[in-house]
């Protein structure tokens, strides 16, 4: 059976007017609805959607893409972040394994994007707390915010173990 795309439901009194962007798993594309279900766009993505998928200003689609070589498998995954403009072209992309869960283009052009990272092992005796044996592949992993200019340069991070409440180690500082 062929699952229902689009539109099941319409109460015009409790809903604000506009267009909703999703991308169905499993799949490849991306559709753009208005608030009557009808399809205004369809993009064809060259990996199954992964994370979310941002308009932005100049009707390109921002979106995660899942290419399957994620090095952490408990949560959100992603590998490939895409911009495709409106004939599914892909006009920029950042490719990085550990990409999970949320990005965003920035008004200065940059892209800020989260990924996974894994804890310093020097830091990990230190980390109070959890369950023992639930690492994943033997370590423990965090998150980093990394800001990215369109040319591929991080000219920002956050690594969120350097903000931890656990005791500073030399190691970080």
């Amino acid at each position: 059976m062929t699952p229902q795309l689009g539109l099941t439901m319409h109460q015009p009194d409790k809903t604000c007017p506009g267009y909703t962007l999703f991308a169905p798993l499993p799949g490849t594309s991306a559709y753009l609805i208005d608030m009557h279900g009808a399809v205004v766009h369809r993009w064809t993505l060259p990996y199954s959607p992964a994370l979310y998928g941002y308009l932005l200003d100049n009707g390109n689609l921002l979106v995660g893409g899942e290419t399957g070589r994620s090095p952490v498998t408990f949560g959100g995954a992603g590998g490939t972040l895409l911009e495709l403009d409106w004939d599914s072209h892909i006009v920029w992309e950042h490719v990085d394994d550990r990409l999970h869960h949320d990005f965003c283009r920035m008004p200065n052009g940059h892209t800020m994007l989260l990924a996974w990272e894994q804890v310093p092992a020097d830091m990990v005796p230190h980390i109070q707390g959890g369950v023992p044996g639930t690492e994943h592949d033997g370590h423990i992993w965090c998150d980093v915010l990394r800001e990215i200019t369109p040319d591929q340069r991080v000219v920002w991070e956050w690594h969120a173990y350097e903000h931890s409440i656990w005791p500073r180690t030399s190691s970080v500082p």
